[in-house]
């Protein structure tokens, strides 16, 4: 996670049976007290 100039960048990754399928992105405004239910992809 890294905050900067404001929004939340969230990098994560989706993966199943030991294989990475994905590396994603998600942010959300980090002044949100209730950022996690805001984040988006």
């Amino acid at each position: 996670m890294v905050v900067k100039d404001g929004p939340i960048y969230l990098y994560y990754t989706y993966c199943g049976d030991g294989i990475v399928y994905d590396i994603r992105l998600a942010t959300a405004d980090a002044n949100d007290p209730n950022w996690p239910a805001a984040l988006t992809e």
